[in-house]
């Protein structure tokens, strides 16, 4: 709840109150609010001049104002006691005031600009460390979720290429390469690995849950056939009559409402959006430059967005009312392994094989964001967290996985490094959990939120740019 301040804010109690009313008329009023926002308030001193110092004293806490009348909160600081026609209220700094501002901000101190380096923070942005600053870490939202990798995960098979958790967080579906039986499912509530689960015929390159978790769609290599397997999750039963994609299959996404699920191929027309109420192939779909090599719908199902290898633009952004290719979506320099919407549907973020290897969208106008960071290699996977507050990429080239600050687009630190390239990633849909999925053994690394050990100082803008403003723990 903000409290509020005022310069000079005073008036005249117009009628006399009890020591129980909750409502004050007043009249020559100066400086005073004609109005409060949602949740605001203010406090004001009542007292009757006819001493040197007032009697009659009582703070009451201001929750409404109309026109003419106050809605107080009584005895806030000294006791409620009644007030006669004529008394003075006047907006005061009060103990509690000065209570409440010393509670929230700690034991600090603003010092000079011209203070030694060590004595002195700015409050640009920048990000500090809680054992530091202490006292500073208690006052400010930590920045950064410390990662602390999950002990007793399964060692799978060979390569974690693909992750994706079940809508509900119960399951972890992991697509591997290179060893049998290339999918492991894996319970969350003891990362037991779920018996029962098919055998794929080859390389898990995708694994999508449908939004009602009722179904797993895996796609697999060129070599394997078939390259499209849907999995009811009720049994672990492998659905029939889903279509055959005419070459290895990349990708796959469902969209938000279940209705499609999305499948990126190798082999024209790239791209195969299947009906998920019959498992037919939905037509009009527009075949793509070449190889879809990731896919992903926005949160409201509008636009199905398509990495593309080896020809230019490498993004394609499909309208889904009819399938058409949006316009004015940014050229891209090199094959787009990556795509992901960010839940607010704010953003698109692009990983592709070429520097800087991330490309962040905006949605609103397909421009690209400024600044974005530039990594150390080829981004192959992005997840964004549910509330879009941190982009994951996973990436060749150490330490193989980065989780980005949306506020910003800065890299936060205490992730753990990966033991070589990472493939596939998946934030859980709570945030608890980030599943990575990579080269080297054990192949899967889970991260969980730890306690923060970083904290960001909020961006202070003054009246005056060459005007430094510095604050520093006692």
């Amino acid at each position: 709840m903000p409290q509020r301040f005022f310069n000079n804010a005073r008036a005249v109690l117009a009628s006399a109150i009890d020591d129980a009313a909750t409502t004050v008329e007043v009249s020559d009023a100066v400086n005073l609010p004609t109005s409060l926002g949602e949740n605001e308030w203010f406090l004001v001193t009542l007292y009757a001049d006819s001493s040197q110092y007032g009697e009659n004293i009582e703070v009451v806490r201001v929750t409404g104002v109309s026109g003419a009348t106050l809605t107080v909160e009584r005895g806030v600081e000294f006791e409620a006691v009644p007030h006669a026609a004529g008394e003075l209220i006047e907006a005061r700094p009060t103990a509690g005031t000065m209570d409440r501002i010393q509670t929230r901000i700690g034991e600090t101190l603003l010092v000079a600009k011209s203070a030694p380096l060590d004595d002195r923070l700015r409050l640009d942005g920048l990000t500090y460390q809680v054992a530091d600053y202490p006292e500073l870490g208690a006052m400010f939202a930590f920045m950064v979720p410390a990662q602390e990798v999950v002990s007793g995960t399964p060692s799978l098979p060979g390569d974690g290429h693909a992750v994706a958790f079940s809508p509900d967080g119960t399951y972890l579906a992991v697509g591997n390469r290179w060893e049998s039986p290339y999918l492991t499912v894996v319970n969350t509530s003891d990362w037991s690995v779920v018996s029962g689960t098919p055998s794929l015929p080859g390389v898990g390159n995708a694994v999508a849950f449908s939004p009602d978790g009722a179904y797993l769609a895996v796609v697999c290599g060129s070599a394997y056939s078939p390259r499209l397997n849907v999995i009811n999750t009720s049994d672990w039963s492998v659905v029939s009559g889903t279509p055959s994609l005419p070459d290895g299959g990349n990708a796959a996404a469902f969209s938000p409402d279940g209705a499609y699920l999305a499948v990126g191929h190798t082999d024209s027309p790239y791209l195969t959006v299947v009906n998920t109420s019959d498992w037919s192939v939905v037509s009009g779909t527009p075949t793509l430059p070449d190889d879809g090599h990731a896919v992903a719908f926005s949160p409201d199902g509008t636009y199905l967005a398509v990495g593309n290898r080896w020809e230019s633009p490498y993004l394609t952004v499909i309208n889904t009312s009819d399938w058409s290719v949006v316009s004015g979506t940014p050229s891209l320099s090199n094959a787009a392994y990556a795509v992901a919407f960010s839940p607010n549907g704010n953003y698109l973020a692009v990983g592709y094989i070429d520097s800087p290897y991330l490309t962040v969208i905006d949605t609103s106008d397909w421009s690209v964001v400024e600044n974005p960071l530039s990594l150390p290699g080829a981004v192959y996977a992005a997840a964004f967290s549910s509330d879009s507050a941190y982009l994951a990429i996973s990436h060749y080239g150490s330490p193989y996985l980065a989780v980005i600050n949306t506020d910003g687009w800065s890299v936060v630190s205490g992730t753990p490094s990966l033991p070589d390239t990472g493939r596939g990633v998946a934030f859980s849909p709570d945030d608890s959990y980030l599943a990575v999925g990579h080269e080297g053994s054990p192949y899967l690394t889970i991260a969980m939120e730890g306690p923060g050990d970083e904290f960001q100082l909020p961006d202070v803008s003054a009246p005056d740019p060459s005007l430094e403003y510095r604050i520093k723990a006692k």
